[in-house]
């Protein structure tokens, strides 16, 4: 199904000649049968997860592109290695229907890449914008 997404997302910006970065979307149904969404014609913040199961620098190769030069990889040489997961810290009161929650960070801990390389030798990229003591505000964190 996965394959089968691809070549139906690459079709359909072929169909409107698109040369960039693109996110397709398709929810599928319990009889694996999947549907068009949307397209997304901007660099998501997810994709640093792309970038760690394919290898591909997404932003390096969207301004290539941009820069009128030929990307040096094909469709057909794109394959997923791997596994990947991103974690987002909202401050929201569930209770209260997810309603902002500002208030000040308490804590927060997170492994040392070393630390899990060594272990397992992972590849790991850790990206955060939240510190101890930061402010959790409504809008984002503030300092």
């Amino acid at each position: 199904m996965r394959a089968e997404m691809g070549e139906v997302a690459v079709r359909a910006a072929k169909a409107v000649n698109y040369v960039s970065a693109a996110r397709f979307e398709f929810p599928a149904d319990a009889d694996r049968n999947f549907y068009f969404l949307e397209m997304n014609t901007r660099i998501q913040v997810e994709h640093p997860v792309t970038e760690l199961v394919t290898g591909i620098d997404l932003v390096r190769a969207q301004n290539r592109i941009a820069a009128g030069a030929k990307l040096p990889f094909k469709q057909k040489d794109l394959a997923q290695r791997g596994w990947a997961i991103e974690c987002r810290i909202y401050a929201e009161d569930p209770a209260n229907g997810f309603v902002p929650a500002p208030g000040k960070s308490k804590r927060s801990d997170f492994p040392t890449v070393r630390r899990a390389q060594r272990r397992r030798r992972l590849r790991r990229r850790r990206s955060s914008g939240l510190l101890r003591s930061d402010d959790l505000q409504a809008g984002g964190v503030g300092r």
